[in-house]
């Protein structure tokens, strides 16, 4: 018992030990010298999905009929070059892909599709190039593309025939660092899909960034790409061709357009005091609002509902809209408290009196009288300056602008008292 249990052991030891060992191939030679290899080199190295390949020299993989690969799980890290050359005994064939492929500056060449099984998620990223010299029928299919993992890369696709059905993932580091893939000129490709990394944050971008994510791009294999995954941190992300020099090659650019809202810190129930029975006159409430919003070269306006200068009464409801350039709004309401306020007789007289005017003064006895808030008149009495009353005068139904004849009086100083339903004014006048 104590002897399989040590032989369990021992295998579990092993299995753990051969997961965590790297196999370096220092090239230049043929993938099956073993003296470049380090550990030694074993005839399904690239099949093992336990190990990490590293390729730091020219490795050339020799597809003939006893060694064909047609099947790659080992995670690859290439800073050399790793060459299929056209395998002899089997032309039209495909490389399956399980593993990662990370391009540290290396490159791999090919003369036929590498298909990256979709349910496996294999991905190449990194900074290098994928090269095609000879019959230019290399293809990339199902493959998620990284191209810059830590830091921007640059993936170079050399007389590549298509890619087809792959995310391209953009990792954007600033406006003026981030990912590129290079020589698309005369590559194909159908249902390809464009996906996008902000890594710093919004402050990364705005809606006046433009990003030559290809400088060198055909407009088939522009057109490939369907669907650009979206949106990021409030931006939806948009790719648009630039052709130059010619109609059918250019540049592929993305620009960023600000989708997402304004967000409005707003005001709390606001308390105001109405003079009498008059409306309270709400108060421009735009320039105690802020907002802020993703996009930091936005401008954001702001409106108000029900609007300044209108009257209100209590409990009305007050609505502010901010919107930014992009034209997103967002809104929100306070309530706006209005209380009566409770005046004496003196106080209301003296509103009364300033809604009130009698005009030229002094004047030779024609006095127009202006009830500029339309309060409701009742008679008016002149009094002279030792307190008798001279004469009253009916002033119901006057209304806005009215003349006052006084001109039969003589020449003094006297008081009109003007009464209302809602007080009295007192108007000093003199005739001459």
């Amino acid at each position: 018992m104590k002897t399989k249990l040590l032989f369990t052991l021992a295998l579990l030891i092993s299995y753990v030990t051969q997961a965590q060992t790297e196999y370096t191939f220092t090239g230049p030679g043929n993938i099956t010298d073993e003296t470049k290899w380090s550990p030694e080199y074993f005839s399904t190295i690239l099949s093992d999905a336990s190990i990490d390949v590293n390729i730091l020299g020219v490795c050339n993989v020799d597809q003939s009929e006893y060694t064909f690969i047609n099947e790659i799980f080992a995670d690859l890290n290439i800073s050399g070059e790793l060459n299929f050359p056209m395998p002899t005994p089997f032309p039209g064939a495909t490389i399956r892909v399980y593993g990662n492929i990370h391009l540290d500056g290396g490159e791999i060449q090919i003369v036929f599709p590498l298909y990256f099984e979709p349910s496996f998620n294999a991905t190449l990223s990194g900074t290098g190039a994928f090269n095609e010299n000879t019959t230019s029928q290399g293809e990339i299919t199902s493959a998620i593309i990284d191209i810059g993992d830590e830091n921007p890369g640059i993936i170079s696709f050399n007389k590549l025939l298509y890619v087809n059905g792959s995310e391209f993932i953009f990792d954007i580091y600033s406006e003026t660092s981030f990912d590129v893939f290079n020589n698309a000129e005369n590559l194909s490709g159908s249902s390809n899909r464009i996906s996008v990394v902000l890594n710093n944050g919004a402050s990364t971008v705005n809606s006046n960034s433009s990003l030559v994510l290809s400088p060198n791009i055909g407009i088939t294999f522009f057109d490939s790409f369907n669907t650009v995954i979206s949106p990021v941190d409030g931006f939806q992300p948009e790719i648009t061709f630039n052709p130059t020099p010619s109609e059918f090659i250019g540049e592929m650019v993305m620009t960023f357009k600000d989708i997402e809202p304004p967000v409005i810190n707003c005001l709390s129930d606001q308390n105001a005091i109405a003079d009498c029975d008059l409306f309270y006159t709400i108060p421009d409430y735009t320039t105690s609002i802020t907002a802020t919003d993703n996009d930091s070269v936005t401008t954001i306006t702001y409106t108000q509902s029900l609007a300044a200068g209108l009257g209100a009464v209590d409990g009305t409801p007050i609505t502010i809209t901010a919107t930014d350039s992009a034209g997103n709004s967002s809104y929100c309401t306070f309530t706006l408290n209005v209380t009566e306020q409770t005046l004496g007789t003196d106080e209301i007289d003296d509103i009364v009196s300033r809604n009130i005017s009698m005009f030229p003064n002094p004047s030779s006895g024609q006095f127009t009288l202006r009830n500029t808030s339309g309060l409701n008149l009742i008679k008016g009495e002149l009094i002279d300056v030792k307190g008798a009353l001279i004469q009253t005068i009916h002033l119901e139904g006057f209304t806005d602008i009215q003349t006052i004849d006084l001109s039969a009086l003589n020449p003094a100083i006297y008081f009109f008292k003007i009464y209302t339903d809602d007080g009295v004014a007192t108007k000093k006048i003199i005739i001459e």
